[in-house]
């Protein structure tokens, strides 16, 4: 069953409140068997697309964050800063998405 782990951290939230909104990042904190493997092929200058519980669409550039400048313009920054939101609630309390 694929899940990930994701959660927004004290040191990303200290950034963003600081003016730095480019900072939004959705920490990557583990991933099922299935989904590291294609995780782990991001980077930069190949970006994969993931749609977290089959419905969330965003695109992974670092196997270690989804960051909120990579997301495509659209239904992308909009479950971006969704998710973001709802994870920085609880700063450091990481979240696992199981679908």
């Amino acid at each position: 069953m694929p899940h990930i782990t994701l959660a927004v951290t004290p040191p990303v939230l200290q950034q963003v409140a600081a003016g730095h909104a480019y900072q939004r990042q959705l920490a990557i904190q583990g991933a099922s068997p299935d989904l590291q493997p294609l995780i782990d092929t991001a980077t930069r200058h190949h970006r994969v697309q993931l749609a977290i519980c089959g419905v969330f669409a965003l695109t992974v550039g670092d196997n270690g964050a989804i960051w909120g400048t990579h997301q495509n313009p659209g239904t992308q920054t909009d479950d971006f800063d969704n998710l973001y939101a709802l994870l920085a609630r609880r700063p450091g309390l990481p979240v696992t998405f199981t679908w």
